[in-house]
């Protein structure tokens, strides 16, 4: 599907889900990333999402990988409190009821790193992409992109939410002095609050 029927598709979406956590122009973005993959010969068939929130990336993503017959893994932390209890029934219902079938929804105490590490111990196949939009601490961040960079396949790419955003400068400051020593020039850019790393073919 190209750039333009994937948009329409993209924007239908967000009119039943919440816009302000994943945003149509991002989106766009990120499939175009998603195209460049299969001109390449791999197209993405592996995706995670780091940081479930409402579930409205997942959602956009598992419908961009759906005609390679791909599948999203997103996960979070368990929720607390009731306003987040909200946002997690939010996640998987909305899911069902959109009719998204490619999709897990995992929550684990200990999040998106236990996962990484997990898929790293079994000597799991690399990820296509991995959509990093997680704690937003230094701590976080670090550890979070630095697994992400490690579970990606040659070509891979790192989408890192929230660069520029005066409420996160932890982000910021892991995408200039980590993602930035760990990739090459060439494969980096930005559009906006959204960097884009890509792992070496070799």
């Amino acid at each position: 599907m190209d750039a333009t029927k994937m948009e329409g598709r993209l924007r239908a979406l967000l009119r039943e889900l919440d816009s302000r956590y994943l945003r149509l122009d991002q989106a766009v973005l990120i499939y175009e990333r998603m195209l460049a993959m299969e001109a390449g010969g791999h197209a993405p068939r592996s995706v995670l999402e780091i940081g479930t929130f409402a579930g409205t990336g997942a959602i956009l993503l598992a419908a961009m990988v759906e005609q390679w017959d791909g599948h999203v893994t997103t996960v979070d932390l368990p929720w607390t409190g009731q306003a987040n209890q909200h946002f997690e029934i939010t996640a998987d219902e909305r899911a069902a009821e959109i009719g998204v079938s490619n999709l897990a929804i995992v929550r684990r105490e200990d999040g998106a790193e236990g996962w990484m590490r997990e898929h790293l111990a079994a000597n799991r196949d690399g990820l296509d992409l991995v959509y990093l939009d997680g704690g937003h601490t230094w701590a976080n961040t670090i550890l979070q992109a630095s697994l992400s960079l490690a579970c990606l396949r040659p070509g891979g790419w790192l989408v890192m939410d929230d660069l520029h955003n005066e409420a996160w400068p932890d982000v910021q400051e892991v995408w200039e002095t980590v993602v930035r020593g760990l990739v090459a020039p060439w494969n980096l850019s930005e559009r906006g609050m959204t960097g884009f790393a890509r792992v070496p073919l070799c």
